[in-house]
């Protein structure tokens, strides 16, 4: 982001996955982002079950897969039962359920968050080595053509698309790939085209507006976590964790 304030509504439209966003999340993001404030971003090689799961399942006593929660059963403002398409769970009185799932799953079971979402598209390249890119970084944005972001790892490289209104042409992206190396490829290597339709709600006022102020919700023994929770900031990874320190905080 170093050049300049120029490329401002290119940044913002990749950052928050819509070409509008709400001020009040641009604001936090501003403050976040830019370089003079002595912040940099990062992110991980691979994905993130190695590195952020994995270690935290020596805490766990259970761990239950395939289980998918269905509703519940409430005695006034409390949750006594867990209803899981393979079982009911008890909960005792002193009990706490913590919610981590994403805002559709949530209000389709629960109710009450009805956002409008935003659509990603990531394209993968199988490169077998990581491709070399202007002044050896391994992340870059982009502007000016169809991808916003690149990435390059040992086995990968690839490009995200925010918002995109139409499937992309992993061949037209391939070709910017090179143009931005200054290398003529041979022949475009297998690749795979994901799209993710519901990848982020939409981060516009109205849908900011919709968005929980707290972790708290109707019942006193249910929380709730997520990037979709933080009112007023982007939602991402970093928002995400946020989000659970901020419940463990309070418990």
């Amino acid at each position: 982001f170093s050049p300049s304030f120029r490329c401002y509504s290119e940044i913002i439209s990749a950052i928050f996955n819509t070409p509008h966003p709400d001020f009040s999340c641009v604001s936090f993001a501003l403050r976040k982002l830019f370089p003079f404030l002595g912040i940099r971003a990062y992110y991980f090689h691979g994905n993130l079950s190695e590195t952020l799961c994995a270690p935290l399942l020596e805490y766990a006593n259970d761990l239950k897969f395939g289980h998918i929660w269905q509703g519940i059963r409430t005695e006034k403002q409390h949750i006594h039962q867990l209803i899981f398409d393979k079982q009911t769970v008890l909960l005792g009185e002193d009990d706490v359920v913590i919610s981590a799932i994403d805002s559709f799953n949530y209000h389709r079971i629960m109710g009450g968050y009805d956002f409008d979402y935003q659509p990603i598209c990531n394209i993968f390249y199988r490169t077998s080595v990581a491709l070399s890119l202007p002044n050896r970084h391994e992340m870059l944005g982009l502007k000016n053509g169809i991808g916003h972001w690149l990435f390059t790892s040992p086995e990968y490289t690839s490009v995200t698309i925010s918002h995109p209104e139409v499937t992309p042409d992993p061949r037209a992206v391939w070709k910017e790939i090179c143009d931005l190396r200054n290398y003529n490829s041979a022949f475009m290597p297998t690749h795979q085209v994901r799209i993710f339709p519901r990848a982020t709600i939409c981060q516009d006022k109205a849908n900011n507006a919709k968005r929980p102020c707290s972790c708290r919700i109707d019942f006193d023994n249910l929380f709730i976590c997520g990037d979709w929770t933080m009112k007023n900031q982007p939602c991402c990874i970093e928002t995400a964790l946020a989000s659970a320190k901020r419940l463990v905080q309070l418990l």
